[in-house]
């Protein structure tokens, strides 16, 4: 849709953010003020919500840190039930979910993790009623009846297992209440023809025992028309002409047991159930065509080559999986998942348990299980013939235990907190392929035993342990003052075990020496020092230095990766830097103001090597991120008018990177490192790689330096402002009005920083109007969100088969790829009526 979607001039609307905020900062009454305000508050404020970050039960206002909390009201604003919803909500988030084993990829102040290794684990951590979830697949566990999100910033090493140098996303569910509680809700979106419902039941059961069970599914046919055309020979129908098309079933119970006022056990356990009948790669699109139409297409019909909500792929060609049938092994359940689309089922369970040894001093277990099965299956080709089917399954399981100590006195000089982390991780997956190379989708007849000459089934399985334990001291001199010190030490130990077509595949000819690295262990020291000035209860002044680890793992996304790619381990990355900022709350009015900095070291990031169209993981030598970050809440004097804004400037780049190049980029554009023997041996005898004489044969440069460029999903400028309004109509009807704008600056979706793969700055708008009951009991709503109908691929990758690959790092033009994406859900307008009683 391009900038004519962008309804609000950029500039202003960042001057918008920053004045407001700084305003808002400004805005401080005194304590006296402040505690009159207080005694007609409502609602809690971001500040005044209870969070956990430090594993105490604290407001926001309290933590030594950048953080970001939401309550069940802010979630339900515009009908939230998936992850990718809170993107909205806290500026510098931002997620890719794309059709995948590994779910996508999580970005907290630029900082994200590769959206296709489904072995790794997020930069960014995901922690769920205490259970901490390596795996990006998590954020299809929909949101159902949770209580509140509280979003952390920056390294977050000290108080969560492992895993956190870029933020951490916690999550806690509904606990059963004192009194019976029933709520729900039903809604409809018109535009992905979307139903969705659901409910939560809650109370006690005895005086010591209290239940609680939520249930939610939603069945869309989906938001994405294609408009593949049929063509006898040569393209392949479909499964549907909508995507996607997918049902979701999930459901969650709870049991809390509290014999004792120092004792209490809390159960929950979630099942999720997603299946998607349309071929999964239908919501990626190609969204750049740099020569204006399609490339190695031939296909007769129109492709529009833009980010909208139309696609042009056609369905799998049945021959092809017929050939590639043999391949795939027993783990496929004698063919209980389909050959089209995508399943996946997901277990999380938790059990905590709490008891006070004695006043303020409180001893915690965390047991946690998680467990995802998934496959999906497509043509993988982003175009309407399908000349390639590939087969993903992968089974994740993740076994962990917390055991923590904490004191939390207020008039103690000296508090402590101590604890040990346990996880056992077991993954596995697989890419089973057939290439079309043998002309079988134009015709050409073919033996059996000849396709199969381009099958292939490639696997892996990965373990892994992790122990680390932790410590922290926290003093106070004085009562305003706080110092707090502490670290965690990390041990990881992992082994792989890789196959290709059965064989193990250091025993492959061709592949050799990197598959034979079976085992690597990692360690890690981790300090954090904070100190916190409280001059009253109202402000918080902190500063902080921590540091962050996140362990190396293995490349498990490569299939039959060629050498320039197959390097088969990859290396930790580590962070450490500086934050400060201030912090206001009266009650009524809340706002936060952080400054920070950090440098990375060895990065991880994902690459893909357009000429063995493998994917794969390397490391970023050095990156910097710098910014600065601000929000604010108020209730306003209008009764029932509430004002909010945030934004973050943040200035992420690598420092030192030495990347691959993307198809076809020339000398002139920036791929002028390392250059192959030919063209050393080219050199040396006078040729200029710099001239307009073509390359030799096999000459060219392999390598750019990324170094002063924007890392991936890292736009300068993010940002919000919003309102919502209630008032009361006659004696039991209310009626309410809310709306929000969100702001980005452009971004790269694409690691080589190919010019196709950025994205173009947007404000997106959502909005909402209710009319319901004043005592809550129901309400009917509608919702809208992306008004803007803005369209913005969060990841970007180069198109197979289609550029010239051998023409990158050379000076002859006419070799770019296109480009494709995996785009964002368009306008969606949802009417909703809900109940609570």
């Amino acid at each position: 849709m391009g900038d004519q979607k962008v309804l609000v001039n950029s500039t202003r609307l960042r001057a918008a953010l920053l004045g407001g905020s700084i305003l808002a900062l400004a805005y401080m009454p005194s304590g006296a003020m402040a505690q009159e305000e207080r005694s007609g508050a409502s609602a809690p404020t971001q500040s005044e919500i209870i969070v956990t970050a430090r594993k105490r039960d604290e407001t926001a206002i309290d933590v030594p840190a950048a953080i970001t909390a939401l309550g069940a009201e802010d979630l339900d604003r515009y009908g939230t039930r998936d992850f990718s919803g809170l993107q909205k909500q806290v500026p510098g988030l931002m997620i890719a979910d794309i059709p995948s084993n590994s779910g996508g990829a999580i970005a907290l102040r630029g900082l994200s993790s590769s959206p296709n290794n489904p072995a790794i684990d997020q930069t960014v951590a995901i922690n769920i009623d205490g259970v901490q979830v390596g795996s990006g697949a998590i954020i299809r566990l929909g949101q159902i009846d949770i209580q509140q999100v509280e979003v952390l910033k920056g390294p977050q090493a000290l108080f969560f297992g492992k895993n956190s140098p870029a933020g951490v996303v916690s999550f806690r569910s509904a606990d059963p209440g004192d009194s019976l509680e029933v709520k729900g809700s039903v809604d409809y979106e018109f535009n992905a023809r979307e139903w969705g419902g659901q409910v939560a039941v809650g109370g006690p059961l005895t005086e010591t025992l209290g239940a609680r069970i939520a249930i939610a599914g939603n069945k869309m046919k989906g938001w994405i028309k294609n408009n593949a055309q049929v063509i006898p020979g040569f393209t392949f129908a479909p499964p549907t002409s909508r995507s996607p098309d997918k049902e979701e079933f999930v459901v969650r119970g709870t049991l809390v047991f509290k014999p004792t006022a120092e004792f209490t056990a809390r159960l929950k356990y979630t099942y999720s159930h997603m299946t998607a009948d349309s071929d999964i790669f239908t919501r990626q699109q190609r969204i750049a065509c740099p020569y204006g139409t399609p490339q190695g297409n031939g296909y007769p019909g129109t492709i529009d080559c833009k980010a909208d909500d139309v696609t042009t792929n056609g369905g799998q060609d049945p021959r092809l999986i017929a050939l590639v049938t043999p391949f795939i092994p027993d783990y496929l359940n004698g063919g209980e998942f389909k050959t089209t689309g995508q399943k996946a089922v997901q277990h999380l369970a938790s059990l905590e348990l709490n008891y006070e040894v004695a006043p303020d001093i409180t001893v915690t277990s965390v047991s946690g299980y998680y467990k995802i099965d998934d496959f999906f299956s497509g043509t993988a080709m982003y175009q309407s013939a399908g000349g390639l089917v590939n087969m993903f399954p992968s089974t994740r399981k993740e076994l962990s235990q917390e055991i923590r100590l904490v004191t939390a006195k207020d008039d103690w000089p000296v508090n402590l907190a101590m604890g040990a982390y346990y996880q056992d991780t077991k993954i596995f997956n697989a890419i089973v392929s057939a290439i079309d190379l043998y002309g079988l989708t134009k015709g050409a007849s073919s033996s059996p035993g000849a396709a199969c000459g381009a099958c292939s089934e490639s696997d892996y399985n990965v373990n892994g342990k992790t122990l680390s334990a932790f410590g922290q001291v926290i003093v106070k001199p004085i009562e305003q003052i706080e110092i707090a010190g502490g670290v965690r030490y990390t041990n990881e130990k992992k082994d792989v075990s890789a196959r290709l077509n059965g064989l193990p595949k250091a025993d492959v000819p061709g592949l050799g020496a990197p598959y034979t690295a079976s085992d690597v262990e990692y360690s890690n020291w981790s300090p954090e020092i904070t100190v916190r000035y409280r001059p009253n209860q109202d402000w918080t002044v902190f500063g902080a230095w921590r540091n962050g680890f996140k362990s190396g793992g293995f490349n498990t996304d490569n299939g039959q990766a060629a050498p320039s790619v197959r390097t088969i381990d990859y290396r930790p990355e580590k962070t450490k830097g500086f934050e400060a900022g201030v912090k206001y709350s009266n009650g009524r009015f809340s706002a936060n103001l952080t400054a920070y900095t950090y440098k990375y070291k060895d990065l991880q990031v994902a690459t893909f090597d357009p000429i063995s169209l493998s994917r794969g993981l390397i490391n970023a030598a050095t990156s910097t991120i710098k910014g600065i970050e601000g929000d604010f809440q108020w209730r306003t004097p209008l009764d029932g008018l509430e004002l909010r804004g945030s934004f973050n400037y943040n200035k992420a780049r690598y420092g030192t990177f030495l990347a691959g190049c993307y198809a076809g980029q020339l000398v002139s554009e920036g791929c002028n490192l390392t250059p192959t023997a030919a063209l050393a041996a080219a050199i040396a005898g006078g040729f200029d790689p710099n001239g307009v004489v073509p390359f030799p044969a096999g000459a060219r440069y392999q390598n750019q330096d990324l170094g002063g460029r924007p890392l991936v999903l890292a736009p300068d400028w993010t940002g919000s402002l919003g309102f919502s309004y209630t008032t009361p109509v006659g004696n039991s009807l209310e009626i309410g009005f809310s709306s929000d704008a969100m702001y980005s600056s452009s971004f790269f979706g694409q690691l080589e920083s190919a010019p196709q793969g950025k994205q173009e700055k947007y404000v997106n708008l959502d909005g909402s109007i209710f009319v319901g009951a004043q005592d809550g009991t129901w309400r009917l709503a509608l919702m809208g969100r992306n008004l803007t109908e803005v369209y913005r691929s969060r990841f970007v990758s180069q198109t197979p088969l289609t550029g010239i690959a051998t023409r990158a790092g050379t000076n002859i033009p006419g070799g770019l790829p296109d480009f494709s994406g995996n785009v964002n859900r368009g306008r969606e307008i949802r009417i909703q009526g809900s109940f609570k009683f």
